[in-house]
């Protein structure tokens, strides 16, 4: 008893960490790859899934017929140095976006923003 929820919590970290290392803006993964990160079989992929979503550690849609999952939200937590640089990395590659987003919309309407 003690084991299985062990093994479900190291579970649930191992998917937490996989999703928090996909950009915010496409966070879809297959249930091969959970699988994979989770040493889960296929089969109890959605389970974890839903747990997951139960204790409202993320908020996402669980597409059963693509296997795949899509997160919308994650539980903001405690995170290592590692894991800041590379949220650091991935507000940069967000406001360059941000910035080419800026300068077509100006370039294509400037009278948008005529002085």
């Amino acid at each position: 008893w003690e084991q299985e929820l062990l093994d479900e919590k190291v579970a649930m970290a191992a998917l937490i960490e996989l999703l928090f290392r996909l950009p915010a803006d496409n966070r879809t993964v297959s249930f091969g790859d959970i699988a994979a990160r989770t040493r889960r079989s296929v089969d109890a992929v959605e389970t974890l899934v839903m747990r997951l979503f139960s204790l409202e550690l993320a908020k996402g849609v669980i597409d059963d017929v693509s296997q795949t999952v899509s997160i919308a939200w994650l539980a903001p937590r405690v995170l290592d140095m590692a894991q800041i640089q590379s949220l650091d990395e991935q507000l940069l590659a967000w406001t360059g976006g941000v910035d080419t987003a800026l300068a077509l919309v100006e370039a294509e309407t400037p009278e948008l923003f005529a002085a």
